[in-house]
């Protein structure tokens, strides 16, 4: 394999981020949280096993573009996802998990490339990670669908079912109801807040004082990645791989 392809081939994961990040939202917002998430895991899976399989430097790159989207459009879901689903008191803060779930990821991965990176076992890594993608798309099935995505598309008696499986053991555990009609936390109030989400412009995101704790929180994650040297870890990774 040239230098030229062996570059194209790696940077070809990063064309499909930015696409699957672009199609994100009509992702998450026709077929829900839940289904999104069953989508990335897919394009993940079906992304890996391409490539362990792979004889060709064409099936190679197109499976490593599939991995791709799968990963922009799980990057986008993931954070919103977790957001909606956990208790408000921590629900601005749980998004940063993200961050540490994927440089946690990178350094598995690589762990597994310094015993597999051999001619005959380097389709290995290829296979666990397909394996594990694959165990996700299955898992996702039994998850709860965001509360804001039903209540957004009318769905208010599911709505109400999912806030009360969601919170009902942490309600409970501190002796008050968990039930949605009456606790001012998961009722109504919760219910006005879902229906008060507006669109965020980037110049109000930094204009905005009451953003500005959020913003700072998102960026130290996002610096704090980069600074640890994961693009060095992602690129050589397909070079360990490979």
């Amino acid at each position: 394999m040239s230098e030229l392809t062996f570059s194209v081939i790696t940077a070809i994961f990063t064309v499909g981020g930015l696409a699957g990040s672009l199609i994100a939202n009509i992702v998450m917002d026709y077929w829900g949280r839940k289904g999104a998430t069953t989508i990335s895991a897919l394009l993940t899976s079906v992304g890996a096993g391409l490539m362990g399989v792979s004889s060709s430097v064409g099936i190679l790159g197109f499976g490593r573009f599939v991995i791709g989207l799968g990963s922009g459009v799980g990057i986008c879901l993931a954070p919103i996802f977790l957001s909606e689903i956990a208790p408000c008191s921590i629900s601005g803060n749980v998004g940063v998990l993200t961050q540490l779930a994927i440089v946690l990821g990178i350094m598995l991965t690589q762990a597994m490339g310094l015993r597999l990176a051999t001619p005959t076992e380097w389709r290995t890594v290829l296979y666990f990670s397909c394996a594990l993608s694959a165990v996700q798309a299955l898992l996702s099935s039994f998850a709860s669908e965001s509360p804001v995505w039903l209540g957004n598309n009318g769905q208010k008696d599911k709505e109400r079912d999912v806030y009360n499986k969601l919170w009902l053991a942490e309600r409970n555990s501190t002796g008050r109801s968990a039930n949605y009609d009456s606790d001012p936390l998961l009722g109504e109030e919760a219910r006005r807040e879902s229906a008060q989400i507006v669109a965020i412009t980037v110049p109000k995101l930094f204009m905005a004082r009451e953003l500005r704790k959020s913003l700072a929180i998102v960026c130290l994650a996002m610096a704090s990645q980069q600074l640890s040297g994961c693009l060095v870890l992602v690129g050589g990774g397909a070079l360990v791989e490979l």
